[in-house]
């Protein structure tokens, strides 16, 4: 606790805990005024869980308090069937309360459910669900009132928009002020615990983009998004199928012919879109990414679709399977022939390939719609450009006995760079074919064994990995 809220020792109050369970919510209450009148109070330590539950139905009396020693002592005071509500869940107690009846639907203690269940509906999206959760039921509350007096229960940090939209969609969409305690307030207003607020509409008025930036319930955020999608859905969907049409154009996969085909209507079905248009308008929009269309063109293509014979073994991708869209080498970890390789979908620049180890594909593991396993051919056809650097003590024919050490083991030299130093070192680089890790390993323990040579090491990027 002292890690998560950062807090300091002194500062934990509940070290030692009491509950007391009573019968009735009457007796929480006198249950609370003999412990008040035995133990003081700490001030701005009560809370009223009772007439005031959390959004989970949570209901207790919290209160510390001075105890033996001088010691600060919490005390919780709930009733049975709270506790049950506490330790069980309210599906447990709704059960309970259900045994031997016929009907099955949840009562008003269960009422949030639904309230959650609603905004799912409204999303597929998996974090911003798990954002739900957080901010919706385990955040603190706002109690707020309508000018008829209903209680309005808000997570802390709410605008009157979020108020609008508790109480209807439609008074959300057509909110454009809110009067606070009586006086006009701007709609960025944060409001308090015990504001009473009425909101004013307009048949003119509508969500703003802004509004996203201001709300603080997800049941708000979710309800604006859907209403911004719906009135610029022509501009958005055009949008999304521009968007959309210029990957494929990178892929080498004709749009139309595409848009058409069964393996597009799978992947529809795969991100719970109904129609090509929906799917258009949520990539205009940004709730879909065109990677994670493009990532699963790409993994049906690893799994030989459409009655192809299998073009990969497991799940990874060879090379010349994405000989028809762009790709090329990481310059941060240069991957050579016959080490581990992923490739990496990027936005404009088709699939980069780097080293399964790579310090910046480790960045993306979150990311894995992003990521393809991949493999070399292994027809040996394809070489690769290597950058070799070779220490030694300086002497006489240093450099022809190296480039005739590298000839011979039938590498071609692209480019050499030599440094000599006063204290009778020098550096050689050399540019390089090879054909595989392997070749490059055999070639750096002959290396090794050339007169002076002290070590042999590869240049990737900015780094060098020693080799002998």
């Amino acid at each position: 606790k002292m890690r998560r809220d950062n807090k300091d020792f002194s500062e934990i109050y509940d070290l030692t805990g009491i509950r007391i369970l009573v019968h009735g919510v009457d007796q929480c209450y006198a249950a609370l005024g003999i412990v008040h009148g035995v133990w003081p109070p700490v001030e701005g330590r009560f809370k009223d869980y009772v007439s005031k539950p959390k959004a989970n139905d949570y209901r207790s009396l919290h209160t510390t308090v001075l105890g033996p020693e001088g010691r600060m002592l919490e005390i919780q005071i709930r009733t049975h069937q709270m506790h049950r509500v506490c330790e069980e869940g309210v599906a447990a107690h709704w059960r309970y309360k259900e045994r031997g009846r016929s009907s099955r639907r949840l009562g008003d203690d269960a009422a949030w459910i639904s309230q959650i269940s609603g905004i799912l509906q409204d999303t597929n999206d998996q974090e911003e669900w798990s954002t739900t959760l957080k901010t919706d039921l385990f955040s603190d509350e706002t109690f707020c009132y309508t000018p008829k007096g209903d209680i309005i229960r808000l997570p802390a940090g709410s605008c009157p928009i979020d108020f609008a939209y508790y109480i209807h969609t439609d008074l959300g969409d057509h909110c454009q002020g809110a009067v606070v305690n009586g006086r006009y307030a701007p709609l960025s207003h944060e409001l308090k615990t015990g504001d009473v607020v009425q909101i004013e509409t307009s048949k003119t008025a509508h969500p703003s983009p802004d509004w996203l930036n201001i709300v603080g319930s997800s049941r708000a955020r979710s309800k604006i998004r859907a209403h911004l999608l719906e009135a610029n859905r022509e501009n958005l969907t055009e949008q999304g199928r521009v968007l959309l049409s210029r990957e494929l154009h990178r892929l080498g996969k004709n749009p139309n012919a595409f848009f058409g085909s069964e393996e597009f209507q799978e992947i529809l079905d795969s991100l719970a879109v109904k129609t090509e248009e929906d799917l258009f308008a949520l990539i205009g929009f940004g709730r879909i990414a065109t990677k994670q269309v493009i990532a699963r063109i790409l993994k049906n293509r690893a799994k030989g679709k459409k009655g192809a014979a299998p073009k990969a073994i497991g799940e990874t991708i060879r090379i010349s399977d994405i000989d028809d869209m762009l790709y090329r080498l990481a310059r941060c970890c240069q991957p050579v022939p016959g080490e581990g390789i992923v490739g990496f979908v990027t936005r404009g620049r088709g699939v980069t390939i780097h080293r399964w180890d790579c310090s910046n594909i480790r960045k993306f593991q979150g990311d894995q719609a992003r990521l393809i396993p991949m493999r070399w051919d292994q027809n040996g056809e394809m070489g690769s450009l290597v950058e070799i650097v070779v220490e030694a003590n300086d002497r006489h024919q240093l450099l022809a006995d190296i480039s005739n050490t590298i000839s011979s083991a039938g590498i071609d030299i692209k480019g050499c760079h030599t440094l000599s130093f006063d204290n009778n070192r020098a550096t050689l680089s050399f540019s390089i074919v090879i054909r595989d890790i392997l070749q490059l390993e055999r070639l750096a323990a002959q290396l090794i064994d050339v007169q002076g040579v002290l070590t042999v090491s590869q240049r990737r990027g900015n780094r060098t990995r020693p080799l002998a």
